[in-house]
């Protein structure tokens, strides 16, 4: 009897500990919540300081193409003032160290020049304009891609569909293919990889279309269809030659005036600026700037400013 009295005790003696233990967790909590806003400062948008506006260069340099950039000023986080274009500024152009000379303005901060980007060859960037720091920036222009075969290993499918309600037609298709790629292994190479439609009418001019080209790259298992995918290793075989698998589809509703289709794959070799550039470009893209999305920083490489330099070679070939 004694016995069970004292279990008894030692259970309810458990029982209240347990609820006594229950009671201090939420004690704990409600004074760590209680700490939490009593510590919290609220700062409101208007009070953050306002930055010194600096240079942006933007300049996305492609071999034997004309060297041209875009130089405007950056503006302050709350502002909703467009972009201050700096027409007046003076942009040098130094190709290997050698001075080449300066962009000339056209205008909305446009500039352009007479000569053109090298490949394998380094370019840097000067930019002064009055009351503003001045910036610079430096690339290089890769090589072109030197690929071995193009190989469509599925059936590339076309449709034509007409819209009932507006009688408009449009064309697309969708297809595998593989490509083999010479990879410069002496060096750490960075590709995009993009699919793009070109419609030409009956006078031989481009028709601008609303319709899209995408691709995805099968030998990465968390890709997705993107209008490019760029990377900067890809799978060896044969020593120093490369495989690239990936579907490309293609949509577009076809205008009244349409002679020609042309599906073209561009697969670009990027400088380590550009393929920087565009790898946070497109995750700031995908974070959405929801309230819970981490924030994305763009990738600059223009020192004392905003903007990025960098440098491209072009490959491209049609595959309808």
């Amino acid at each position: 009897m004694i016995f069970l009295k004292m279990m008894q005790s030692w259970k309810n003696l458990k029982n209240n500990s347990n609820k006594a233990m229950k009671k201090l967790k939420l004690l704990i909590c409600l004074f760590a919540v209680f700490l939490f806003l009593s510590c919290e400062k609220v700062i409101e948008a208007k009070d953050l300081p306002e930055q010194d506006s600096r240079i942006v260069l933007n300049s996305l340099l492609f071999s034997e193409d004309l060297i041209t950039a875009n130089i405007t000023a950056s503006r302050g986080i709350l502002s909703n003032k467009a972009f201050k274009d700096l027409d007046k500024a003076v942009c040098q152009v130094f190709e290997n160290d050698a001075y080449l000379g300066n962009l000339i303005n056209i205008q909305n901060g446009n500039f352009t020049s007479f000569f053109t980007a090298k490949v394998n060859n380094k370019y840097r960037l000067i930019v002064s304009a009055s009351g503003y720091s001045s910036v610079t920036a430096t690339t290089i222009i890769p090589p072109s891609v030197k690929y071995t075969n193009l190989e469509r290993y599925d059936t590339l499918n076309y449709y034509y569909r007409l819209n009932q309600y507006s009688s408009t037609k449009s064309f697309g298709g969708i297809g595998k293919f593989k490509l083999k790629v010479l990879d410069d292994l002496s060096a750490k190479n960075f590709y995009s990889i993009k699919p793009i439609v070109i419609l030409i009418d009956s006078l031989g001019r481009i028709i601008e279309n609303d319709g899209y080209a995408y691709i995805k790259n099968n030998n990465d298992e968390n890709s997705y269809e993107s209008n490019s995918f760029e990377i900067d290793d890809l799978t060896k075989v044969n020593g120093n030659q490369m495989q690239l698998d990936f579907d490309v589809s293609f949509y577009f509703n076809i205008p009244e005036n349409l002679k020609s289709i042309s599906v073209y794959l561009e697969i670009s070799n990027l400088s380590q600026e550009y393929y920087n550039y565009k790898m946070t470009l497109k995750k700031q893209a995908e974070a959405g700037g929801g309230f819970f999305s981490e924030p994305v920083l763009v990738y600059s490489n223009v020192i004392n400013g905003l903007g990025i330099l960098g440098g491209s070679s072009l490959t491209r070939f049609r595959i309808y």
